[in-house]
């Protein structure tokens, strides 16, 4: 009995402890065989452990090392893990954000164009989506990003784990805009121009429609512009347009739009007047 005890003895420790236990016996009959073959199986358990201990700590160097802003979540969008980068990054310690919602560190606003993203698939990978939303900081303020998340990179206990990776696409995105404003802006008057307008007579006349309202597009001409800039010059010339612009804004509502289509024609539209 005494070969028996221990090798339950050893399972028992084994189950409890979670290392592994040998059993310290050696015969030549049968109980023997089966302490040898025990030891040798615990043997290569811990082996395997060992190896598998290694490779998760390599694993874990690699997603910290990488200079980038990596996190993954669980199937209920619960950040499991987050790089190194990305603490630096955002400025938010580890314990501050593991076991915490993502949309918790995005604007209250896009909350749903977030949990939308899995309809914006990447048009390579058919298994990553991506989306771009404004994420607060740990100081309070706010930057730009833009995230691709590859679904079912691995699983645990919980499901299915995701790995995102967060660029910071603040400056880009100011550039843009920066672009924009200047592709649809008079850079004399500050008004917008032909292609700004139309733009935003598109946007009125939806608007209109929607709330079944009517809307007014007015177009003033400047006469004898040209005399001006003949006789006194272009740079009088400008400087009439911008205090004939100053004087009708005074007069506009904070809904009134007004452009600069020519060098003389300034039209500007208004939803009607409650």
């Amino acid at each position: 009995m005494r070969p028996l005890m221990r090798l339950t003895a050893a399972i028992e420790a084994t189950r409890r402890l979670g290392s592994r236990h040998h059993v310290d016996w050696t015969s030549d009959d049968e109980m023997g065989n089966l302490a040898q073959n025990f030891n040798e199986m615990q043997n290569r358990l811990e082996n395997e452990q060992n190896e598998l201990k290694l490779a998760h700590g390599r694993a874990t160097d690699i997603y910290n090392l990488t200079p980038a802003m990596l996190f993954s979540l669980n199937a209920e969008n619960m950040i499991t893990a987050v790089s190194d980068y990305w603490l630096v990054a955002t400025g938010y310690a580890r314990n501050d954000v593991i076991g915490r919602a993502f949309t918790d560190f995005v604007d209250e606003h896009w909350h749903e164009t977030y949990r939308a993203r899995s309809a914006n698939v990447n048009a390579t990978h058919a298994n990553i989506c991506e989306v771009t939303v404004p994420f607060i900081k740990a100081n309070g303020t706010s930057m730009v990003v833009l995230i691709l998340e590859m679904k079912s990179a691995t699983e645990d206990a919980s499901g299915s784990i995701s790995l995102s990776v967060m660029t910071d696409v603040t400056e880009l995105k100011q550039a843009e805009s920066r672009n924009h404003a200047q592709a649809i802006t008079d850079h004399l008057t500050g008004l917008l121009n032909r292609q700004g307008f139309e733009a935003a007579l598109d946007k009125s006349i939806r608007t209109a429609d929607e709330r079944e309202t009517e809307l007014a597009c007015i177009f003033i001409d400047l006469d004898r512009f040209k005399w001006i800039n003949d006789n006194f010059g272009h740079a009088a010339g400008d400087e009439v347009l911008r205090q004939v612009v100053s004087r009708i804004k005074t007069t506009l509502r904070p809904d009134d739009t007004m452009s600069r289509l020519g060098v003389t024609n300034s039209p500007f539209s208004s939803p009607p007047r409650k």
